[in-house]
């Protein structure tokens, strides 16, 4: 595939229909035309964009079934986490903030948070709750009355109602997908394959059984708790207005995201940042390039890409060129619009 800017495509779209450009062949688009072109190429590209899963567009990517634990989020009862550093899935039983799903001591032993935490699970038993008996912290049982499971994440004297809030949690199975559209990723729009192990490292890595729900991908294997799933994201779209000197745009990478890529042979990471500067601010020996989007805040959306370089002499011009703790940056503005 060729990369073609989006101004030379539209150049072709005005000689086909005829409209004006001054002397330098400088299009001179009114509103309508201009709205005509943007529909026109948008509609196109979706045509051709799901005809192969394309080399340059098609993405491998770790996922998991729910967002990661993060100390700062206020979790209430029935969230789901991925906890890394115990590499599980975990349901809120009571609502909380700050609270860790579990701890993992030296000889690697992972003790659950149960006050706070169950063990996810895709599938749970029907232990009957039994009216004569003692709950420890911790046990689950199956109350008959509602077809619901709770957790005692306090000790239940006998005779304590699992629907009790002071010493039970419902818990629920884990439903194993992964969501069409989530935070940090482009947004899945066709499914190549589903992998337990990164494909690009080993060219014959086997299929990993999946369907496609209204959700997402449902990962039908009960081993694989971190999908890689390659896929072609949704089609761009392209949006926006005629640049207009009396507007004041706003910075759209400032609300946007970074995704940083990593030395070949080590994986990829996503990574979250709120704003460029905090970007700028990590550790950059990690990647070499950068994405900062915008999918809702701002009408013009544009992408930017950031590339680290060790080229002597670069200054500080503004937003051009910027420079982190460990490197220069520099940063390009491409002429696309991002999916919505």
């Amino acid at each position: 595939m060729r990369s073609v800017p989006y101004s030379e495509v539209l150049k072709g779209v005005a000689d086909a229909m005829g409209w004006k450009t001054d002397d330098d062949g400088t299009l001179l688009l009114d509103d309508r035309e201009w709205h005509m072109a943007k529909r026109a190429i948008t509609k196109a590209y979706g045509k051709v964009h799901p005809a192969a899963f394309w080399r340059e567009l098609t993405q491998v990517e770790k996922r998991h079934f729910a967002d990661a634990w993060e100390s700062t989020t206020a979790y209430v009862a029935g969230d789901f986490v991925w906890f890394d550093q115990a590499a599980a899935y975990y349901q809120a039983i009571q609502a909380h903030t700050g609270q860790e799903p579990a701890t993992i001591d030296a000889d690697g032993v992972v003790t659950v948070n149960l006050s706070y935490w169950a063990e996810a699970v895709r599938s749970l038993d029907r232990t009957y709750w039994d009216v004569t008996v003692d709950y420890e912290q911790g046990d689950r049982v199956y109350y008959v009355d509602d077809g619901l499971h709770y957790q005692a994440h306090t000790a239940s004297p006998a005779g304590t109602l699992p629907t009790n809030t002071l010493y039970w949690g419902e818990i629920s199975e884990l439903d194993a997908y992964v969501p069409f559209k989530q935070t940090g990723f482009f947004t899945i729009d066709q499914v190549a394959g589903v992998f337990a192990c990164d494909p690009r490292e080993n060219r014959n890595e086997p299929h990993v059984p999946y369907a496609e729900s209204s959700l997402g991908v449902q990962v039908l294997d009960p081993c694989v708790l971190e999908p890689w799933i390659e896929y072609l994201p949704r089609p761009w779209k392209f949006k926006g207005d005629i640049w207009d000197a009396t507007v004041v745009y706003t910075s759209d990478e400032e609300d946007g995201y970074g995704i940083p890529s990593v030395p070949p042979g080590t994986g990829s990471v996503n990574q979250e940042f709120a704003t460029v500067a905090d970007m700028l601010a990590s550790d950059t020996s990690l990647w070499s390039t950068a994405w900062c989007q915008n999918f809702e805040t701002v009408g013009d959306s544009i992408v930017t890409q950031w590339f680290k370089t060790t080229e002597a002499g670069l200054t500080v011009t503004g937003t051009d060129i910027l420079e982190s703790a460990d490197g220069a940056i520099l940063r390009r503005t491409l002429i696309i619009y991002p999916q919505e």
